[in-house]
């Protein structure tokens, strides 16, 4: 049986310390119970909960990597004409406090876009740097 996008919410909620979600709407998506939830604080989520072994498999995978990698690239996945580059912020304990995302959009050259990746993991690394000391929650 499928999550509601409701359902969706009230699992963020409880894992997100602070979470306050005003508005939620189900994605449509083969392998995941999914949904775009709005948060108090202006920010948007993307909730994916596998629906499979498989697609847990899959996500799992996709996770690994984006750790190893060190930064994240989104091809459209919320709105199609915008893309974007992702690298996380660290505080002095090396725990992730926030990331920094730069949006672009589609059809972006492939040199441009590659001078904003870089751009996007130098300036993740300069904020990293910048932070005098434990971030509290």
């Amino acid at each position: 049986m499928a999550r509601s996008a409701f359902t969706l919410a009230a699992l963020a909620s409880a894992a997100v310390p602070g979470l306050e979600v005003d508005h939620a709407g189900q994605v449509a998506d083969p392998d995941y119970d999914a949904a775009v939830l709005g948060g108090a604080d202006g920010r948007a989520w993307l909730v994916r909960v596998p629906r499979t072994r498989s697609a847990d498999t899959r996500l799992r995978a996709e996770l690994a990597r984006l750790r190893r990698q060190g930064w994240a690239q989104d091809k459209g996945e919320m709105v199609l004409s915008i893309h974007a580059f992702a690298a996380p912020v660290f505080d002095t304990r090396s725990e992730m406090v926030a990331a920094l995302s730069v949006p672009f959009l589609a059809g972006t050259d492939p040199d441009r876009m590659e001078d904003i990746r870089l751009a996007t993991i130098a300036t993740a690394r300069a904020l990293t740097t910048a932070i005098p000391g434990p971030v509290a929650r």
